[in-house]
Order: structure tokens, then sequence, then C-alpha cells
């Protein structure tokens, strides 16, 4: 019978060393595996994240605001705009593209604010999500603001008057007009435009203006005696330095042809006068003069006594 002998590394075990070497490298590679360490996915940047916008109704639209894209590390293709979310819900006022920079960083994106012309003073926001095609980019969002001021509105009232008159008769009574302001602030700069007639004659209405900030009076007085009979309109533009403060009143005037033109009425018609030859004079005598026609009777004269 063999007996077999416990191997002895002795001096030999140098011999064991590159063994021992793979061995190592068997377990590490079991460990780790033989694909390479994953890369690192750029992540969108962006400059500022927050912008503002401030309106006035009627005034310019606010100007246009620029956010700065990065990537880091490297450079992120792929870029697109989402949906833009508004709150309170009043969409629409904000458009975003990337301007001629294109969908890849660094680029810039370009924020242009139209609020509609009826949109009640307050603030908004609007949320701009800025995303990438390429897997593991996180959504980013740029946040704008707009606050629209509340402004001075002018308002005229009554913004129609209608005046009647008599053809060769009196002018009609002055009217009077209010100018006040239905906004905020203050509204000044009030002024009117040059009358505009429509057919027929002109010149036959005249405005003037109390004051130039509201509240404000506005006089309107006609000249009617030279008109032919018929109906005459005009419009009065009021207006303010303010951006969009503007108004009209529009005014008609009619006139009508006189029931009956004026007529002298003497009353007495006849005065006996009597004398003594010799004697003192008759004592005066008085006759009324009246208009017993329609209209007005004037540019009374005593002619020749024959």
């Amino acid at each position: 019978m063999t007996v077999q002998r416990p191997m002895r590394i002795g001096h030999n075990w140098h011999a064991l060393l590159p063994v021992l070497a793979g061995l190592l490298a068997c377990t590490a590679e079991s460990r780790t595996g033989t694909q390479p360490p994953p890369t690192t996915v750029p992540q969108l940047g962006i400059a500022p994240a927050t912008v503002s916008f401030t309106y006035a109704p009627g005034g310019p639209l606010p100007a246009v605001q620029a956010v700065n894209l990065t990537s880091s590390p490297g450079n992120l293709d792929g870029l697109s705009i989402g949906t833009i979310l508004y709150a309170p819900i009043s969409s629409g006022w904000l458009s975003a593209d990337f301007g001629s920079s294109g969908n890849i960083t660094p680029s810039t994106l370009v924020l242009t604010a139209t609020p509609p012309a009826d949109l009640a003073p307050g603030s908004y926001v609007a949320n701009v999500p800025i995303s990438s095609s390429v897997t593991g980019v996180h959504t980013q969002y740029v946040v704008a603001t707009l606050t629209v001021t509340p402004t001075p509105v002018l308002g005229v009232s009554p913004t129609a008057v209608t005046l009647s008159a008599t053809q060769g008769g009196a002018n009609p009574s002055a009217q009077f007009v209010d100018v006040d302001n239905l906004g905020a602030g203050t509204l000044s700069g009030l002024n009117l435009g040059t009358v505009i007639y429509g057919g027929g004659a002109s010149g036959w209405i005249s405005a003037s203006l109390s004051g130039t900030t509201a509240p404000a009076t506005i006089t309107l007085q006609v000249t009617s005696s030279s008109l032919a009979t018929g109906t005459y309109t005009a419009q009065i533009p009021v207006r303010s330095s303010l951006p969009g403060s503007s108004d009209t009143i529009l005014v008609s005037l009619g006139v009508s042809a006189l029931s009956s033109p004026p007529t002298i009425a003497i009353s007495p018609a006849v005065i006996p006068v009597s004398a003594v030859v010799g004697g003192g004079n008759p004592s005066p005598q008085v006759a009324s003069v009246s208009n017993s026609g329609g209209g007005t009777l004037a540019g009374l004269s005593v002619g020749t006594i024959t």
C-alpha cells in the first residue's frame, strides 16, 4: 500500500505565485463583471430660474426675457419646451422658444409676454418645463411672473348729448359733461381733440374743459341761430396724456322750423291825441311792442314819421 504524504511547499513556494494571482483575478472579475463603469449623464442648468414681467394695460408690452441653458458635464441635445402651466387660469399670455440658438446646450430660452388688454390687475405665474430626449436628464422649470398694475381709466358721462333748437330762435342752453377716473391712480393730462362734424354745417358747437386732472367738467355751447332746418352731428374727442385713456362725446342737434314767423304787435294800435290852439302840449302816450308770432323778434327800430 502506498502512503501519500502532504505536499510541502518548502523552497518551491515561488512556483505557486502565478496560480494565486490568477485566482485573485478571477475573484475580482466575478465581483465587477466585464463592463466598464457607467458614463455620467449631463444635467440641465438654467439661469436665471425665475423672470418677472410688469404690464400696465394700454401701455407698451413688457420687454423680452432671456434664460441661459447649460449642461454639465458636456453638452446636451434634444432639448424641448413642454406645455406651459398657468396659475391662476389665465393662459396664453406667455410664449417660449429657443430663438436662433437651437435645442442643444449651450442655448437661450426666449420668453415673450403678450398680456390681453382686458387682463385684470393682479399677479400671474407661468411654469415653463424644459426637458431633453436623452434618458436620465431631469426636467427643469423656469418660473415667469407677470404683474398687471392698476391704471387710470377715463370715463365721460353722458357720452351722448341731444339738443334741439328753432330756426332763427335762441341758442340752446349750455350742456355739461363729467370727466371721471374709473380706474386707479391719477388721471391727468386731460385735453379735448378737434371737433369732427358730420354732414351739413360746421363750427356750430364749442367745448371747454374745466381742468386737466379728473374729475373735470366739459361745457358744450351751441350757436344755432344761423343754421337751416335739419339734423347736425359732431364728435368731440376727450383724451389724456396717459396711454390708452380716451373717449368720445357724440352730439346731435335738431333744428326745426318756426311754427310762425316773428310778428310785430303794437298795443294800442291807434293813439288819439287832442290839443287846444294856444294851449299846452298833449300828455305823452305809450304804446307797447311785442311779438305775436314765433321765434325771437329782434332788430326793432322806429322809421320816419309820415
